[in-house]
């Protein structure tokens, strides 16, 4: 910058300064370089009186390559307030700045303008919709964009297939690859990357080695990248071996290289050969180090993951979220409440984001813990709750005994369909027994809520089909039984379940059963709940 200054300071004594080439290059400098600096440019910009469309999309170019999108939203709405009209590179510029809050502010109302200003059809613009749309949660609107698409390319296929990996939805996007191949467009490293990933979270070995002959044909250049996805594939479905071939042949490697390999043998609770690599690495980030801490988590070596922590402290590599959570949980198994306090002050000191992923995991240690007061703290304080933090809260009450504070939360938070929608608080094996305990106890207290899931219970069963697509069978089976067992009344609990017609033969047996030992039916039952999934 100081040269360009220097520049800058000539082309105003040489009297060229308002020249606008001289003018477009200082921008641009400054909005492209990575040594550049847009308030330089701002300055630059607000003393041309008549700013040519390049000046225009490179300030807004450069907004979005500094992460401020919303600037770059504040310069376009100039630019048409100053009546300059928006060509076919400015939209791309615009949109692919666009973080997720942005875009679900702004991103829909800019497609109208698109649409208006006649870019619709623009294969850049819409594939800079399709991003924009993937990153805002709307895939289904970024499929539709694509659908229409006049003229899809690679970049098209290759956005809206990481699209569907980042909304989850990798089944749909292993799909669309199929497609791409099915209409003969060649695929790039950046789709096999991303198509890799998805048989990674799928553990499809199959589709995953489809892909790899692209790499072994010579299709497709094995970059480091490619050729981690192919390793991180193959440790996801479990075959090292594999793995490992193609880790060996690689003539680069980097973190991400090894971290793969420790994470896949961690995750097979391989535990010694995790560590093995992970000892031998040339470097380590907070990635590795929460993988190999991770790995001491599934064989329930908390002492270790925590003795881990401590090394990476003395290494100087800062943790992030992931290590923060990971480490949270050995102090949750461990009791190790002070520890546990000494973490939630590390966070906030170092500021390590602390978002939900962060304070459910706060929450659970304390509740796990026995510290009931500072956990509600914490969710009480938080700005966002997801499902898991109320799951979180009504376990954690329940676990420490206060089953009617529990049901007050849920009876609160939950309507019944809503609640039956909710697989993750009540078919998670662990909380079976808790429900049962709640409703027990409770149950009586309660006694229009439950009464209601009884009812929207029979109403289910008498329309034989699922209400609104969204009610969970198990979860209704498990809720309506739960409630007619703690009024005593067993032949309805048998009638709704043989109903129904999913229960195992076994659980069957078990309610028969409970006529001649009720007792034994509520343990047997929370058993059979447990293991029906």
């Amino acid at each position: 910058m100081e040269k360009l200054k220097e520049i800058h300071s000539k082309a105003i004594k040489s009297h060229i300064s308002s020249d606008p080439v001289v003018q477009s290059r200082i921008i641009a400098f400054c909005c492209t370089n990575v040594e550049g600096d847009m308030e330089y440019a701002r300055l630059m910009f607000d003393r041309i009186s008549e700013p040519n469309m390049f000046m225009w999309n490179t300030m807004i170019k450069g907004y979005s390559r500094i992460s401020r999108p919303e600037l770059a939203v504040y310069m376009y709405v100039e630019m048409l307030e100053r009546e300059a009209k928006p060509d076919d590179f400015t939209y791309p510029f615009l949109l692919k700045g666009f973080t997720r809050d942005i875009g679900r502010d702004v991103g829909e109302e800019l497609h109208c303008h698109i649409v208006k200003f006649g870019f619709g059809s623009n294969e850049f613009v819409q594939n800079a919709l399709i991003h924009m749309y993937s990153l805002c949660d709307k895939i289904d609107v970024a499929r539709r964009v694509f659908d229409l698409s006049l003229k899809r390319d690679v970049v098209a296929w290759n956005t809206m297939i990481s699209g569907y990996n980042r909304s989850k939805q990798f089944k749909q996007s292993r799909r669309l690859f199929d497609e791409m191949e099915n209409e003969r467009v060649l695929p790039s490293s950046v789709t096999l990357v991303s198509v890799l990933s998805a048989c990674s979270k799928l553990k499809d070995l199959n589709a995953g080695e489809r892909i790899y002959q692209y790499v072994k044909d010579g299709t497709v250049e094995p970059s480091l990248i490619l050729q981690n996805a192919l390793i991180d594939m193959y440790a996801a479905c479990g075959k090292m071996d594999a793995a490992l071939g193609v880790f060996e042949y690689m003539t680069n490697r980097d973190v991400v290289s090894w971290t793969a390999i420790v994470k896949g043998f961690a995750n097979l609770g391989q535990i010694d050969l995790a560590q093995k690599y992970f000892d031998v690495m040339p470097t380590r980030d907070a990635v590795s180090w929460t993988a190999i801490i991770d790995g001491n988590l599934q064989v329930n070596r908390y002492k270790e993951a925590l003795t881990l922590f401590r090394q990476m402290q003395n290494a100087n590599i800062k943790p992030d979220e992931f290590t923060i959570v990971s480490i949270l949980t050995a102090c949750a198994h461990l009791g190790a409440l002070e520890l546990g306090e000494w973490i939630k002050a590390y966070i906030g000191k170092n500021k390590i984001k602390n978002d939900a992923f962060v304070a459910n995991a706060l929450i659970d240690m304390y509740f796990k813990c026995g510290s009931v007061e500072k956990a509600m703290m914490v969710f009480k304080e938080m700005h966002c709750r997801d499902k898991f933090s109320w799951t979180a809260v009504i376990v954690g009450l329940a676990i420490n005994g206060c089953g009617e504070e529990a049901l007050d939360i849920c009876c609160a938070k939950y309507s019944v369909s809503r609640l039956l929608a909710d697989s993750s608080l009540i078919t998670n094996s662990s909380n079976a027994y808790l429900w049962k305990n709640m409703i027990l106890h409770c149950g009586k207290s309660k006694a229009d809520w439950w009464t209601n899931v009884a009812l929207y219970g029979r109403e289910h069963i008498r329309r034989g089909s699922t209400i609104d697509g969204t009610v969970c069978r198990k979860n209704l089976r498990r809720l309506t039984c739960f409630w007619l067992k703690a009024e005593q009344r067993l032949e309805e609990s048998y009638s709704v379940a043989v109903r129904l017609n999913k229960w195992k033969a076994e659980e069957l047996v078990l309610i028969e059963q409970a006529y001649d030992n009720p007792h034994e039916f509520t343990y047997q039952m929370t058993i059979a709940y447990s293991t029906c999934l």
